[in-house]
């Protein structure tokens, strides 16, 4: 299965900042970014036009992707789905975790 348009992957948001110059973006990310620094002084952080930065625990990879078909049959989404980082409530996570077998990467 393509993973297009499936839940691939779960996380845990530990803490949500907002960077405001290019300095606090590296401290933030500091150990724990895929950008260089020159990606993230591209990203033109301000303080008018902060960057925001996730930190996540990966809990890890479904072994096998959860569909988007799937996900609209079990009602966890109902019209269009996120495009984005989502938060689930508790019924719609329990549906996804019994769905999930997460494993190695």
């Amino acid at each position: 299965m393509v993973a297009s348009q499936c839940i691939t992957t779960i996380g845990i948001v530990e803490n949500l900042s907002k960077a405001g110059d290019s300095e606090e973006l590296a401290r933030l990310t500091a150990k724990r970014s895929v950008f260089s620094v020159e990606d993230l002084d591209a990203m033109e952080a301000t303080s008018e036009s902060p960057v925001r930065v996730i930190d996540f625990l990966l809990v890890g990879h479904l072994q096998q992707p959860l569909s988007l078909d799937t996900l609209l049959e079990e009602g966890v989404f109902s019209g269009y789905p996120p495009q984005s980082i989502t938060q689930f409530s508790e019924e719609k996570f329990q549906i996804i975790r019994s769905r999930a077998t997460v494993g190695p990467s």
